[in-house]
């Protein structure tokens, strides 16, 4: 929890932008650790989590992001 609630702090703070996904560039990806993933979005008021997965799942499955 001390791990995700640092990387949001710097993800609200404006001081790192992470990854852009490809096919959906509104959207990031932040590694929380080696097994945890985040999926979210950046608003102008407040930061959109989308989803939290673990890294180790099927990898067809780790991506579906079609309810974007």
């Amino acid at each position: 929890m001390n791990i995700l609630n640092h990387k949001i702090g710097l993800i609200l703070d404006k001081k790192v932008v992470f990854q852009k996904l490809e096919k959906f560039p509104d959207y990031h990806k932040l590694l929380i650790t080696e097994q945890t993933t985040l999926i979210y979005r950046l608003e102008s008021k407040y930061l959109k989590i989308f989803r939290l997965y673990n890294n180790y799942q099927d990898e067809d499955k780790k991506f579906i992001i079609d309810d974007l």
